[in-house]
């Protein structure tokens, strides 16, 4: 009982010093969402930024695989085109983080050829290696129709 007396005068002291550590902590949580919001508007002017060269990297590559072209060559521009593809996929989703944040998205659904894709990451893929490694990869699928 002695104990709990001497310490009754020291709740007020306690209560302030909560008071103030929750005050900081809600400013702190308010600074850091504030920092992430300009960090996602940043992020997403630099994709609108890209996204108009992006637009005519895919359209060249397009129009330049509609010519006469080699084999090789054709593969060439084949992944430059799924690999700008590629790119406006990935700016179009840090565009959609920027959606979510300002409660923006709204989704869709879509049909896609998984035979193409595959047959895209692969050709992508073996010339990655083979630029980096002097090898070549195959990679096997089997899609059912």
């Amino acid at each position: 009982l002695l104990t709990a007396l001497y310490l009754l005068p020291l709740i007020p002291n306690l209560l302030g010093s909560l008071d103030d550590s929750l005050r900081d902590l809600v400013e702190s949580n308010r600074a850091t969402e504030e920092s992430k919001h300009k960090l996602i508007s940043f992020m997403a002017f630099l994709c609108h930024e890209i996204r108009n060269p992006l637009f005519a990297i895919t359209s060249s590559a397009s129009f330049l695989g509609d010519t006469d072209l080699s084999e090789e060559q054709q593969i060439g521009v084949g992944s430059i085109f799924d690999s700008s593809l590629l790119m406006l996929r990935l700016v179009n989703d840090v565009l959609d983080l920027s959606k979510i944040d300002a409660g923006k998205l709204e989704l869709e659904e879509r049909d896609f050829d998984l035979r193409r894709l595959l047959e895209n990451l692969e050709t992508n893929m073996r010339m990655q290696v083979a630029q980096k490694h002097g090898t070549a990869v195959v990679l096997g699928f089997d899609v059912k129709e």
